[in-house]
């Protein structure tokens, strides 16, 4: 794999995710490799696999992603029924 070269916005990121470049590395790696296909026994449904949140707590899930998240450019837009909604 080429050699690569991390900028100080990189290193602070990954300092700041408490992660070494040697994690960071072995990631890459995997992704660099892929995964193996998974052989599913069914499509996830509401109930069995998937849980559907209130919008309450979509919310309060929002704030706590933006409060945590390392950069300030995501915007959370909840989606009820294949539509974005305004929460």
């Amino acid at each position: 794999m080429k050699e690569l070269f991390w900028n100080a916005s990189d290193l602070a990121q990954i300092k700041a995710r408490a992660l070494t470049l040697e994690e960071i590395m072995a990631q890459i790696e995997l992704f660099r490799r892929g995964f193996p296909f998974v052989r599913l026994l069914r499509p996830c449904t509401v109930g069995d696999g998937v849980r559907l949140l209130g919008k309450s707590e979509i919310r309060e899930l929002g704030e706590i992603y933006q409060k945590t998240s390392l950069s300030e450019s995501h915007e959370i837009r909840p989606c009820f029924r294949g539509r974005h909604a305004n929460v």
